[in-house]
């Protein structure tokens, strides 16, 4: 009698383990959104997915910046006389090297390259996938876009005089071919953020 006393107290131990670690598994579920796939990261896993949503929001962050211009900022200065856009427009281009969206637009390229080296190493190259088309897109799309086709506009509207009657033809130019690359370099931007997240919430 004792003897089955305690088998069955013994089963009905481990039937409140089992109870009690799927309630364990169900309620971290709900709390990471029905994502499990962060219960499986080790230490160095969590703090790459940390640096990679940090990357992620800033190229958004960046990329929202940069979309106010092609959605109102530019419209707004064109509306403007020519001469008084084009002396606007110089304004903001020397401005914008004194301001923290140029510290973040610059070292978001040395981190995401560094970023994807230590994805490679850690995770090999298939689970670095992500990780490394978000680098590209970012590199490419965003940096070097920028400094061969965005820059180069902006060095030849500095030349231009406002005060003179070839600001007018400088501006429309300007404006039509500086609003495209801009509007095509934020979407790279949004693109590369969205890769550095999908890798850190679903593939490290």
């Amino acid at each position: 009698m004792a003897h089955k006393l305690a088998k069955c107290q013994r089963e009905t131990f481990l039937a409140e383990k089992v109870v009690t670690s799927r309630f364990e598994n169900m309620r971290a579920t709900v709390y990471y959104g029905g994502n499990t796939h962060f219960l499986k990261k080790d230490g160095t896993n969590m703090l790459l997915t940390a640096v990679l949503l940090a990357q992620a929001i800033m190229a958004i962050f960046i990329s929202g910046i940069l979309y106010s211009f092609s959605d109102f900022i530019m419209r707004a200065l064109d509306d403007l006389p020519p001469k008084n856009a084009v002396a606007a427009m110089q304004n903001i281009n020397v401005s914008v090297y004194r301001s923290i969206f140029m510290v973040v637009f610059i070292s978001l390229v040395p981190l995401s390259i560094a970023v994807s080296i230590w994805s490679i190493i850690t995770t090999g190259w298939s689970g670095s996938l992500f990780v490394l088309v978000g680098t590209l897109l970012y590199v490419f799309g965003m940096f070097i876009l920028t400094g061969t086709g965005n820059v180069p506009l902006n060095e030849s509207l500095k030349q231009i005089d406002a005060s003179h009657q070839e600001a007018v033809g400088a501006w429309k130019s300007y404006y039509k071919r500086w609003t495209r690359l801009n509007t095509l370099r934020c979407i790279f931007g949004v693109a590369a953020g969205v890769c550095w997240t999908f890798a850190a919430c679903f593939v490290l």
